[in-house]
């Protein structure tokens, strides 16, 4: 593994990253240095090396947009947590 992650599929909820909605038949990067990923329904969450942890997709964490109202969707990772460890049983 050499940390890029690419993305293809669906994309209905915007999960996929690429800062639209919609179907995308051919694979796209969308982020570097990435130890993990976790996708499930509509979201996909990134851990990045230096501990940032992404969200596209539906708004799972209850997260907050730029005005302070509640996130329904990003069509682009967004950051939402820093300092995220994996477990040592990783």
């Amino acid at each position: 593994m050499d940390g890029r992650l690419e993305t293809w599929g669906r994309n209905m909820h915007a999960q996929l990253g690429h800062g639209y909605r919609g179907g995308e038949a051919a694979r796209r990067q969308i982020m570097d240095n990435v130890v993990a990923i976790y996708a499930y329904d509509d979201t996909l969450l990134i851990l990045t090396a230096d501990g940032s942890l992404w969200q596209c997709g539906d708004a799972c964490l209850g997260a907050f947009d730029q005005n302070g109202y509640p996130a329904r969707m990003y069509e682009t990772p967004v950051k939402v947590l820093e300092n995220v460890r994996m477990p040592e049983y990783y």
